[in-house]
């Protein structure tokens, strides 16, 4: 058996890892992760002290820090999500392409505008980083059954 890839978390709201109830099971980053018997979630970092405590107490993560930048000289990593507010993901992307990181995955916007996304892209094609733009809901229930309600001609 291979060695299980190692992952970090820039940002530990909800989308990375903070909703409750049912969506925790299906709606973040580190449900996914943790779920996964290929990787290994080994860290985490946000701006917010209650936000990785939280993240750190769900997910049984001991690696928190307060910034990437403390993250990633800290830490070997193969993949990172980014998963923080849209004006915060071209300096995560381009830190973590930096740093090595093998694959990103970025929450949607990529970037601001067009052509800092297109940057963004050519720097991971350039540096032989897998890029991916993540906010798929398709399998989440209130989606499947938006998607039965359309196909069975629920709307005219």
């Amino acid at each position: 058996m291979t060695d299980t890839l190692k992952v970090a978390l820039i940002g530990c709201g909800r989308i990375g890892g903070g909703y409750s109830g049912a969506m925790t099971q299906t709606a973040s980053h580190a449900s996914g992760y943790v779920r996964d018997p290929r990787v290994e979630l080994v860290a985490a970092c946000d701006s917010d002290e209650q936000a990785r405590t939280r993240f750190a107490q769900q997910w049984g993560v001991a690696r928190m820090f307060s910034d990437y930048e403390a993250l990633f000289a800290g830490t070997a990593l193969d993949i990172v999500s980014v998963c923080t507010w849209d004006d915060q993901h071209v300096g995560a992307v381009r830190a973590a392409v930096a740093a090595g990181i093998k694959a990103i995955v970025c929450e949607k916007p990529l970037a601001p505008t067009a052509a800092e996304a297109s940057d963004l892209v050519q720097l991971c094609r350039e540096s032989g980083v897998q890029l991916a733009v993540g906010y798929q809901r398709r399998w989440e229930p209130a989606h499947c059954a938006v998607r039965d309600f359309v196909a069975e001609g629920g709307l005219g």
